[in-house]
């Protein structure tokens, strides 16, 4: 895990804390962050943020859990009603973060967001004290495996998104965004990184 030098990451009293998980795809952010969440949701109070899309789900992504998954029309109507604190569009889908985020933040709440580092950016604006970790693995063949083995591209999306993963590699490499970097190689050792990281900002309830 590499740690660079932390901006300001004060909150007033009461607020709760954003964790931001982002990476290339296919480096198992949503793997890495269902576990940690079943190991220490109810240590560090914590609710995963649940974003929007259009596109159909995947393997065993279920409502609500993964994402909510609505038609496009229903997300452009959100979109002109200003219900999105951030959303983006990928490919033929559209993906989008609600501005409940600020509102579970202002209750106290400790949250949990996978995004891509487009929306990362994003949220930055409007949030500045939230915690940014970035997740990666040891090469683009690596990422290759595990896109090929969740077998939910074609071989053009599959290149697709390795070029862009390729692209926001290089840009994390010289141009750093996040405050810590976890190698997710073996999970366990990931979720043990992870743990770390929230301990220097939330008390562990016992």
């Amino acid at each position: 895990m590499v740690k660079k030098m932390i901006k300001d990451k004060e909150l007033l009293k009461g607020q709760g804390r954003l964790f931001i998980i982002s990476g290339p795809s296919g480096v198992g952010k949503s793997t890495v962050v269902a576990e940690f969440l079943k190991r220490y949701k109810e240590a560090f109070n914590l609710e995963r943020v649940v974003s929007y899309t259009t596109r159909m789900p995947r393997g065993q992504e279920v409502e609500g859990v993964d994402y909510y998954f609505i038609s496009k029309d229903d997300f452009l109507y959100k979109v002109d009603q200003g219900f999105f604190i951030e959303w983006t569009e990928w490919g033929d889908n559209f993906y989008g973060v609600s501005k409940e985020v600020v509102e579970g933040l202002d209750q106290g709440k400790n949250l949990i967001l996978v995004i891509d580092r487009q929306g990362a950016r994003e949220i930055l604006k409007v949030i500045p004290g939230a915690i940014t970790i970035w997740l990666y693995v040891s090469d683009l063949k690596d990422l290759r495996k595990r896109l090929e083995k969740r077998g939910s591209e074609d071989e053009k999306n599959l290149q697709k998104r390795l070029k862009i993963a390729e692209s926001e590699i290089r840009e994390e490499e010289y141009a750093q965004m996040y405050d810590y970097h976890v190698k997710n190689a073996e999970l366990k050792h990931s979720l043990a990184l992870l743990e770390s990281v929230f301990k220097q900002y939330i008390s562990v309830e016992k």
